[in-house]
Order: structure tokens, then C-alpha cells, then sequence
């Protein structure tokens, strides 16, 4: 269950201990992708510092490119 703490108070309250085998630090494209390759691995826990929708991948406007052989480029 994800947790959202006041910004406010410039202090997160202590939740408890979290035990994991992976760490994930950041919610973008690459932090989500890692974390779901290691989900077949063990546990994992993602930190973002916000929400989802503040992330830069989130606002990208643009896409991934990435050169594609002769025969499919139809």
C-alpha cells in the first residue's frame, strides 16, 4: 500500500521497517521498469520523492527512439 506524507512539516513520520531483497530509488520509466525486472527476483520496494504525475517521464512529450533494421522499415 503506498503511503503520501504532508510536505509541510519537512519531515517524513517514521512508518516502521521494510525488508525487502531490492531497493528501487526513483518511479520514472527506468525506476518502474527495473523494479518490475526484479519483481521476478525477489521483493522490491520503489522510493519515488513524489508522486507518479511529477515525474519527468510522466511530462515527456516525446518517445523512445531507436534504429530498426532495413526490412522493417516499411
Amino acid at each position: 500500500m503506498a503511503k503520501t506524507f504532508p510536505k509541510e512539516t519537512g519531515q517524513l513520520p517514521r512508518v516502521g521497517v521494510a525488508i525487502a531483497d531490492f531497493l528501487v530509488v526513483g518511479a520514472g520509466a527506468a525506476g518502474l521498469a527495473t523494479a518490475l525486472c526484479l519483481g521476478k527476483r525477489g521483493s522490491v520496494i520503489l522510493v519515488s520523492k513524489g508522486s507518479p504525475r511529477a515525474s519527468a517521464s510522466y511530462r515527456a512529450q516525446g518517445g523512445i527512439a531507436c534504429p530498426l533494421p532495413k526490412e522493417l522499415d516499411e
